[in-house]
């Protein structure tokens, strides 16, 4: 019977140490032991010094209020995973569970957003501790403090404190899609504050805020955005998979993704490039694939490299060792090439230049001390970020690479009729006076180069006898010219993988169009697409009889004048996030709105008609529209100034005239100037929107 009793309590013990140390390792308690005595060793002093330091910051005070009921819910939830032999023996990542959401209050400072939370992450340093865990939050609202309806609330352990961080600010400082981190401090409850991460979603917030067009984010396992598709965006981004395996040089943006690959070689991690982790954005103006950045761990050391030849060296043999990496046609397509190797090594140093800059601002400065304050383990877990930084620097940036190949200027001459598209790539097309062009359903596409179409010496004709839709696209160039040109018959591009919402496209690139006429297009949202430009001018060009929008500008500046715009099925001008000057510009028997300035835009319009139309003027989502010696004549309404986007402010009106006397619809709190006094007597609306887009005024916007 004793020894029965001894045996019994050997057993227990053994059971409880047992249980303890699966306890502690499961916990990270042992490894957080392990990494902070690393830390010690590796910097004894700014150990110290933080870990004895107050961890007082700066930063914002939020709180995540849940119902006691509700936080018990998630409570059961976490406890039945990380308790669960799969998480605690086994050590599986979490992804059988069934995500629900329940209703909670963010506190932002003087505001309350009504909030759905959800439990997120796969791994359980996620929701290890007690009470701060990773929450996936989402609003009907926009919250402008991370400008989005959908982010995820979590500590700065789990994405390797500001690894991240440095990433997207890079990406965003390369004009790439770049995710927001915003530091906060986040009581749960009742609980002290604690410092968190307010990081984006996946949503077309991330995309619009980076000037683009709306398009497809996925990776090669989900799609992200949108979340409701059609079959024919199934169809395409089934066509964009495969040509991202079978012909990597037609889909993936190279340039861009130098980028993201010297920021993954500079981390020496392959993480952010693995399936179902490596994020891509399909642009539909480009049609090319672009990638985001996430989850990065400086992992390794680089080693000491002397000289270019080494680094270029290395570059290469790490992409062919990258084993697990998703893109691995485009790795491929790289190593293999020298001048595209070379391109990439040259990226590393130019990243790692940047890099350097941004270690040195005083915000990466702040942040660093809020972190290494409540996490002084990291500065042993970050010290690659500074580490390999140096190693770079001490390599020069050579300027004798290989440069892209350019099959120089093409011409076009007296009558052509295509009899397939025209497209080049690092080259210019010239288009020669007296010349007429059909382009047969074909179409011309310039990537990388310039358009240069002058018919001052006699009068330039392109247009398409075919049924099919044909197009002219000019992407990246510098410098176009339109000038003495007629264009007629064109039509959107359309394949299926790739598609433009307009007829005639510039992209990135400057363009003067001069004594033009556009007319009778045959399909698409826009025939005339300005988009990402610098500068435009268009003067003395008339549209007319345009099946829907005649010009549309987004991110661009430029300026409008004697132009004459004449039978056009919905907006004449419509603009986002872009400045405009229009002047002495007639309107006539615009189907919608004449002038719509949207989304942060600024529209200055002089000297002009607008006549027989439906709705003159429109200045909505934070855009500001100035007005003044402009005639408006028999138009159903001359102004709307109201929101429809969640995520801007009310538009702006400034004219000359007694707004009263006129027809207008707009809504409350909209700011209305007349001769710089504001005005207040007017009839207001609370919501404008409700009676627009076809319900009593304008036209249905077509799905």
């Amino acid at each position: 019977m004793k020894r029965l009793l001894i045996l019994c309590v050997l057993i227990l013990c053994f059971l409880m140490g047992g249980g303890s140390a699966l306890y502690v390792w499961k916990f990270h308690h042992l490894s957080n032991m392990h990494t902070n005595l690393r830390a010690y060793i590796y910097n004894p002093s700014k150990y110290l010094h933080y870990l004895t330091e107050k961890s007082d910051n700066n930063l914002p005070i939020y709180k995540l209020n849940i119902l006691e009921e509700r936080r018990k819910s998630i409570q059961f939830q976490r406890d039945s995973w990380i308790y669960s032999w799969d998480q605690l023996v086994l050590g599986k990542q979490w992804k059988t569970r069934t995500d629900f959401y329940t209703k909670a209050k963010l506190y932002i400072d003087s505001n309350v957003h009504d909030v759905n939370i959800r439990l997120f992450g796969l791994n359980n340093d996620h929701i290890s501790d007690p009470i701060f865990w990773s929450f996936r939050v989402k609003s009907k609202k926009f919250i402008t403090e991370i400008g989005n309806t959908r982010f995820n609330l979590l500590r700065p352990d789990t994405r390797d404190y500001f690894s991240d961080v440095l990433c997207n600010q890079i990406f965003k400082e390369s004009d790439l899609i770049y995710l927001n981190y915003k530091p906060i401090n986040l009581a749960i409850n009742d609980s002290d504050f604690d410092v968190y991460f307010m990081e984006d979603h996946f949503s077309k917030y991330i995309i619009e805020r980076t000037r683009r067009r709306d398009g497809y984010l996925f990776t090669d396992r989900k799609i992200k955005h949108p979340k409701k598709l059609t079959k024919l965006d199934s169809c395409r981004i089934d066509s964009i998979k495969k040509l991202m395996s079978s012909h990597p040089e037609k889909i993936f943006d190279y340039d861009k993704f130098y980028s993201f690959l010297a920021l993954v070689y500079i981390s020496q991690d392959e993480h952010p490039m693995v399936s179902g982790n490596l994020h891509c954005y399909y642009n539909p103006i480009s049609n090319k694939i672009e990638p985001l950045i996430r989850e990065v761990l400086f992992a390794k050391e680089l080693s000491n490299f002397q000289s270019f030849e080494e680094l270029h060296s290395d570059v290469k043999s790490f992409f062919q060792r990258s084993s697990l990496s998703a893109p691995h046609s485009l790795l491929n397509s790289i190593i293999q090439d020298e001048s595209r190797l070379n391109l990439q090594t040259r990226r590393v140093l130019e990243i790692n230049t940047q890099i350097s800059h941004l270690l040195k601002t005083p915000d990466w400065i702040d942040l660093e001390k809020i972190i290494y304050s409540r996490y002084p383990k990291a500065l042993y877990e970050c010290k690659n970020i500074y580490n390999n930084n140096s190693i770079l620097n001490k390599i020069a940036l050579e300027d004798n690479l290989n440069a892209q190949v350019s099959i120089g200027d093409s011409v076009i001459e007296n009558d052509i009729t295509l009899n397939e598209d025209y497209a080049i790539n690092n080259g210019n097309l010239k288009i020669l006076a007296k010349s007429k062009i059909d382009l047969n359903g074909y179409n011309i596409i310039l990537y990388n180069g310039s358009l240069m179409a002058d018919g001052t010496n006699g009068r330039i004709y392109i247009s398409n006898s075919s049924h099919t839709s044909s197009s002219i696209i000019a992407y990246n160039g510098e410098n176009n010219l339109l000038k003495n040109v007629s264009i007629s018959g064109i039509s959107n591009y359309e394949t299926n993988t790739w598609r433009i919402p307009s007829a005639l496209t510039f992209y990135e690139t400057n363009v003067r169009i001069e004594d033009c006429t556009f007319s009778s297009n045959r399909r698409g949202d826009d025939f005339l697409n300005i988009f990402r430009c610098d500068s435009f001018d268009i003067s003395n060009t008339s549209f007319s009889n345009i099946l829907s929008d005649a010009l549309d500008v987004d991110f661009s500046n430029g300026k409008v004048t004697n132009c004459e715009f004449k039978e056009i099925g919905n907006d004449a001008i419509d603009g986002s996030e872009s400045n405009l000057k229009i002047v002495n510009t007639i309107f006539n028997e615009v189907k919608d709105k004449a002038i719509t300035c949207g989304e942060n835009s600024n529209f200055t319009i002089e000297n002009s008609i607008i006549q027989n139309s439906e709705i003159a003027f429109v200045s909505k989502d934070g855009s500001c529209i100035n007005e003044h010696n402009n005639q408006l004549i028999s138009n159903t309404l001359d102004y709307c100034v109201f929101k429809k986007k969640k995520q801007f402010r009310l538009g702006k009106l400034i004219t000359d005239k007694n707004i009263s006397e006129t027809k207008y619809l707009i809504q409350t709190n909209s700011q209305v100037f007349e001769n710089n006094k504001k005005v207040m007597d007017l009839k207001f609306l609370d919501d404008v929107e409700m009676l627009l887009y076809g319900t009593l005024f304008g036209k249905k916007t077509a799905k």
